[in-house]
């Protein structure tokens, strides 16, 4: 049981930084309004739901997961200034 618990928090998502995975986002889009930024990123979201149902190699979607996750905690992130 207690191998069971600490695997999973082991395995647990950890938070990413959109500008730690998106150059774009890092050196120009995190300069404009955040109305701005919240509608980039909900654009990346959608792009990138659409290639992840269209990849199967695994480490590629596992990467898209981590990418659609940091845009969606920039939102959240935007949302709430």
């Amino acid at each position: 049981m207690l191998y069971k618990l600490t695997d999973y928090f082991k395995s647990s998502p950890q938070s990413v930084c959109l500008s730690e995975m998106d150059c774009l986002y890092k050196d120009t889009i995190s300069k404009l309004t955040s109305d701005l930024r919240t509608a980039y990123c909900q654009r990346l979201i959608d792009c990138t739901k659409y290639d992840l149902v269209h990849t199967s190699e695994k480490e590629k979607r596992k990467l898209l997961g981590k990418l659609i996750m940091a845009a969606e905690q920039e939102i959240h992130n935007l949302s709430l200034k």
